[in-house]
């Protein structure tokens, strides 16, 4: 019954996390909260599957009547998860990958879209079930790794107060993982106390923290709208007048020919001052600036 208990806590929990993000997302339309939306929405069918894997411990339940429900929910919040959490991810830290990154980020996506479905169409083939598991743990142990790294580039203290605490978490959540999946295929008597208990308590700790972070970003503004860069934008990276024009150029895909033309100055000068913006900005090419201001523009 304990487990029960913990995980109607963290479908709970999930249900007020993925409220609080949706109000954020209805009111700050922007492709970085579109990605927190999907992930936490992952999280929320997980916890959805794993209550229904706890409700028929219950004694008087038939675990066949729900069984094929709660293996759909877990498939389907684990596929959204693996699939949205590089994009999340590189939105969070303004990460550019090049096209061959995201090809590999999909062939390992489709390896494990293909051992979920097979998983879930041929019941003899659940055992591919802890593999996909494994493939999850080293999805998250990557981006962990390389979120650490790319943190101390982000000047955005509410950002990076959020990037710290879901390192944090996750980081205490994989042993624990590997730990409760060892538990459940090779019975470790002393440890029994865990079996069932790093999930829930993960995900309760990533939907409080992402609570936290939904009602922190109400109101907040974007880094770019419609009509160019905003004030936090030149607020947060003390970005002057001028350099504010040529980035806005730069979003409407103008070259440094073009820019330099249209503002009447020399192409060294508008080398300079993109010199100067990546500089104050933490990139090193316009494509990663233009891909950080598109994760927080609005539309």
């Amino acid at each position: 019954m304990s487990s029960f208990v913990l995980a109607t806590i963290s479908i709970l929990s999930g249900a007020f996390s993925l409220g609080a993000v949706s109000i954020v997302y209805m009111q700050f339309r922007t492709r970085i909260v579109r990605f927190m939306l999907l992930f936490i929405l992952s999280l929320f069918l997980i916890s959805t599957g794993f209550w229904s894997s706890a409700l028929i411990r219950i004694p008087g339940l038939s675990r066949e009547s729900v069984e094929p429900f709660l293996l759909l929910l877990q498939s389907a919040g684990s596929t959204i998860n693996i699939i949205v959490l590089p994009y999340f991810m590189a939105a969070l830290i303004n990460l550019s990958l090049p096209p061959s990154a995201w090809k590999l980020v999909w062939l390992w996506n489709s390896l494990f879209i293909a051992g979920i479905v097979i998983s879930y169409l041929l019941p003899g083939f659940t055992r591919f079930l802890p593999l996909m598991g494994a493939m999850l743990v080293i999805t998250i142990v990557f981006w962990l790794i390389v979120a650490g790294l790319r943190r101390r580039t982000i000047r955005d203290r509410l950002l990076k107060k959020s990037i710290l605490f879901f390192i944090i978490a996750s980081a205490a959540f994989v042993p624990l993982l590997v730990l409760d999946m060892m538990i459940t295929s090779i019975p470790i008597q002393s440890l029994s106390f865990l079996d069932n208990f790093s999930l829930p308590v993960y995900l309760m700790t990533i939907n409080a923290g992402s609570f936290l972070f939904a009602g922190s970003f109400l109101n907040r503004d974007p880094l770019a709208d419609e009509s160019g860069v905003t004030d936090r934008f030149r607020q947060t990276y003390n970005i002057s007048e001028r350099e504010t024009e040529l980035v806005n150029k730069l979003l409407e895909g103008l070259s440094n020919r073009e820019i330099a033309d249209q503002l009447c100055i020399s192409v060294k000068t508008v080398e300079n001052h993109l010199y100067n913006i990546y500089r104050k900005t933490d990139v090193s090419a316009r494509g990663q600036l233009i891909h950080m201001l598109h994760s927080w523009e609005k539309g």
